[in-house]
């Protein structure tokens, strides 16, 4: 099978798999024109033919609908409106560039003087935008004019560009102004949260200052603060910057200006006199604006494409460098063409499925990469990559075990997840320079009081280490000596130290300090990976039962690389420790139909059938299959326990919600029936449910768990859901009268977690220490699927079969024409594309 014919049929827009000809493409076959791949079509969007687009006809979604615009280091969250929510060099806190007055663009009919916002559309005006791979675009006509409003971040600069274009649809020559305008933040988060708006005189801003030179805006802070301290101790080592490709006609600093005494950002003063004040500002009572003002000529018909250049450099002339790389439209352009062919290359490169649901191929091909390849950041000290978007505040990275978890559900750039493992083993370090940060940090040695128990997560990294080695063969990667700048609790002491002798401390480190039950205690006053749980340890007694499982989960892993690698001893050590801690579980914590959650200080269970509210939770149900605690019969009963107890039309909620105050769990119960922690759905949990269901070979509740909980689903009501239906969110409202509402959106965990699951566990398709495993847990009404995915250097092209209807079981797999004898495929790595075609049956 060639690539091409391959990606002819999943195309990767998400169009079903029908059981046809690979190669053969569909208009052909059925005589009609490729299916739409949004089956249900929407009255605020649908997606483009190719599903990397997603278009937004209506401009009043019912929140805004943001894009993770960003090359590694500069990110900028763009609304579908232009709105610039907020831009930044790595951190959001620190170093933030504007706040979410910024964006906006306004066109004026110079001779007239009538004027329309490109964000935001008269009545009766055309309007669309479209939230795209690494952009946004806006397109409104209004004036017998035609502006579209292209915002992207290029792959090589810390900028954030505006491509606008002009049309003049009217049969006379038309004189315009234009102005774009940002409101700048530079570093400052205190002024929003301490004196909120308002024109009264403050403290926070009175040395900001934002002056003209050179036809760029400078704007700099000279008195900046991080770490949390409360006035700053030296200047702001950025300039931020904002320039255009047309000659500046006037320039406002001052929101009071710009606005006036009665004006709005819909209807500033300054646009509709046609001129700005042009006065520097330093140092008044609100953030300071920036906003640029040009003058052009159209002819009938005739067109003219603008350049807005908004950016943060340490030196004035590199503004003036890159004001002149993208000060003309040719070079914007090549720049979007460039971004554009990064992310095509990195969507279209792995990982393409083709199956019977078009929504969900879509989010797996294209939009779930997307959400977690965006949200990569580079330290700066280290120029390591990670999930530096959703690092702790004030820029520092590299300290949460979590985040490798994160990063390796996707494995789509392994180069990525090595840097993301040896960033978190060897540089728990801001992701700001060094030298920027005020106060310097060192994690202790040892976990103090109120943490005297290592079961908060941080000793769990190995088993994502296990997921990178089974997915390159890289057992080399164990050896890799390691030079950490500071001392992790679990590093080994003396050298020389590897990635294999930390994870050996690590596993020691994550089992200190069980009871006398042989579970893991919680740290006084915290949860566990569920941090609402916070009061059910008030004296350091209380027992976590996910967190046994978890650390079960991490060893059974460890065991299989051991073997894999040829130690022997350490893989009989980690077994009686699994078997240990296995026990434990199974004698305390079987509740009769499912696991308990946890057990207080008291020893009284949380989670339990005798519970007067929270009866039941979800991640020990989902934990004791995957871990491979619960037998067969426990794994049936406890996923049966959750269809019945936690199972809604858009995903099992994360626990029995509780109706009031929680004082012996925690804040859980401080949030209302459905809301985050107390009850609400979590596609992360459900995730880790779902490859349950299919461990337990349960395929039918594993797909319809998955169906109802994937955004495709829960966004076809936009009226409820709110959120946009290209990126996941943290959770969705769980019951009550806002059931269905999303919340946070592009949140990384729950989209990087629900593609695993899908690909690694209803479709199958996974890597081993052997090889390339095909196992499927699909839907007994499907025909099959394909897949092509690169592994250990060769290229697998899959196809499954499923001529009886049935739900798991390989009968037969064949490679390249010749049968193989089980289900695993071997690593060829010769570089070649093998064909791999898997039937079903018993």
């Amino acid at each position: 099978m060639r690539r091409r014919d391959f990606l002819t049929t999943a195309a990767l827009t998400g169009g079903a798999w029908a059981g046809l000809e690979v190669g053969e493409p569909a208009a052909e076959r059925s005589g009609t024109e490729t299916r739409s791949p949004r089956l249900e079509k929407s009255p605020y969007y649908e997606f483009s033919s190719d599903s990397k687009e997603c278009l937004i006809h209506r401009h009043d979604t019912p929140v805004p609908w943001m894009n993770l615009l960003g090359n590694d280091r500069f990110v900028a969250w763009v609304c579908h409106n232009g709105n610039i929510v907020e831009s930044c060099l790595i951190n959001n806190e620190s170093n933030r560039l504007t706040n979410h007055q910024s964006g906006y663009l306004y066109v004026r009919d110079a001779d007239k003087g009538d004027y329309f916002l490109l964000n935001w559309p008269s009545n009766g005006s055309f309007w669309q935008s479209v939230q795209g791979l690494g952009y946004t675009r806006i397109t409104t006509a209004d004036l017998e004019l035609t502006v579209t409003g292209t915002y992207f971040v290029p792959r090589d600069e810390d900028v954030l560009l505006w491509l606008v274009s002009i049309k003049n649809n009217a049969s006379r020559t038309r004189n315009l102004d234009t102005f774009g305008l940002v409101e700048w933040c530079l570093g400052d988060p205190y002024r929003s949260t301490i004196l909120p708006g308002g024109d009264f005189p403050g403290l926070m801003n009175n040395f900001k200052r934002v002056q003209y030179s050179d036809r760029i805006l400078y704007a700099n802070n000279y008195a900046w603060g991080t770490l949390g301290q409360f006035m700053g101790q030296k200047a702001w080592p950025y300039t931020g910057f904002f320039a255009s490709s047309l000659p500046i006609k006037s320039f406002d600093c001052d929101r009071f200006l710009f606005l006036g005494p009665t004006g709005s950002f819909r209807n500033p003063r300054a646009v509709q006199k046609g001129v700005c004040v042009s006065k520097p500002a330093f140092g008044f009572s609100d953030f300071p604006l920036g906003v640029l003002h040009s003058a052009l000529k159209l002819g009938a018909g005739e067109s003219q494409t603008l350049v807005l250049i908004l950016g943060i450099v340490r030196e004035n002339s590199d503004a003036l460098r890159i004001r002149d790389k993208y000060g003309n439209a040719a070079a914007a352009e090549k720049a979007f063409r460039e971004l554009k062919d990064f992310w095509g290359n990195y969507v279209g490169q792995s990982f393409v499925v083709a199956t019977p649901d078009p929504d969900t191929d879509r989010l797996i091909n294209i939009w779930i990469k997307y959400q977690h390849r965006a949200s990569m950041l580079k330290n700066l000290n280290t120029g390591r990559r990670g999930f530096g978007v959703w690092a702790p505040a004030y820029g520092y990275g590299g300290g949460r075990a979590s985040d490798i978890r994160e990063v390796g559900n996707v494995p789509c750039d392994l180069e990525l997840i090595k840097e993301n493992i040896l960033d978190y083993l060897e540089s728990p370090s801001p992701l700001l320079l060094e030298s920027d940060v005020d106060l310097k940090w060192k994690p202790p040695a040892r976990p103090e009081p109120p943490m005297p128990y290592p079961h908060d997560g941080r000793g769990l990294w190995p088993y994502p280490v296990c997921w990178y080695v089974e997915e390159t063969g890289d057992f080399s990667f164990l050896e890799t000596e390691l030079h950490p700048k500071t001392t992790h609790p679990w590093m080994p002491k003396t050298e020389p130290r590897s990635v294999y002798t930390a994870m050996k401390g690590a596993i020691e480190w994550a089992q200190s300090g069980l009871s006398e039950r042989g579970l893991p205690r919680l740290n006084p006053g915290f949860g566990d990976w569920n941090d609402g749980l916070s009061l059910i340890s008030r004296e350091g007694k209380g027992e976590t039962i996910m967190t046994a499982m978890e650390i079960c989960y991490m060893l059974k892993h460890c065991v299989e690389l051991a073997k894999a690698w040829g130690k022997s001893q350490d893989a009989e050590e980690w077994t009686q420790q699994y078997e240990h801690i296995k026990t434990a579980v199974n004698k305390y914590a079987w509740d009769g139909e499912w696991y308990v959650r946890a057990f207080t200080d008291e020893g009284n269970p949380v989670g339990g059938s005798r519970c007067e509210e929270g009866k039941i939770y979800l991640e020990p149900q989902a934990w004791a299959v995957l871990s491979g605690i619960a037998d067969e019969e426990r794994s049936a009963k406890c996923l049966k326990s959750v269809d019945d107890l936690l199972l809604t039309e858009l995903g099992p909620r994360l626990c029995a919600p509780y109706n009031k105050p929680a004082f012996n769990v925690g804040i859980v119960g401080d949030f209302g029936p459905g809301w985050r922690e107390n009850g609400g759905i979590w596609n992360r949990t459900t995730a880790w449910t779902v490859m349950a269901n299919c461990l337990a070979n349960r395929a039918n509740q594993a797909y319809e768990m998955y169906r109802r909980a994937a955004v495709s689903n829960a966004s076809k009501n936009t009226d409820r859901f709110w959120l946009p239906p290209y990126v996941y969110p943290e959770f969705y409202v769980g019951t009550g009268a806002d059931f269905g509402r999303g919340q946070f959106q592009w949140c990384m965990g729950k989209a990087g977690t629900m593609w695993r699951a899908y690909v690694y566990y209803i479709l199958g398709v996974r890597p081993v220490f052997a090889g390339l495993l095909v196992d499927p847990k699909i839907p007994n009404e499907w025909p099959g699927f394909q897949l092509m995915r690169p592994f250990r250097g060769a290229t697998y092209a899959i196809e499954v079969t499923n001529p009886k209807g049935l739900n798991f079981g390989v009968k037969s797999m064949v490679v390249d024409g010749k049968s193989i004898q089980g289900n695993v495929v071997p690593a060829y790595a010769d570089g070649k594309t093998h064909e791999v075609k898997v039937v079903l049956g018993a």
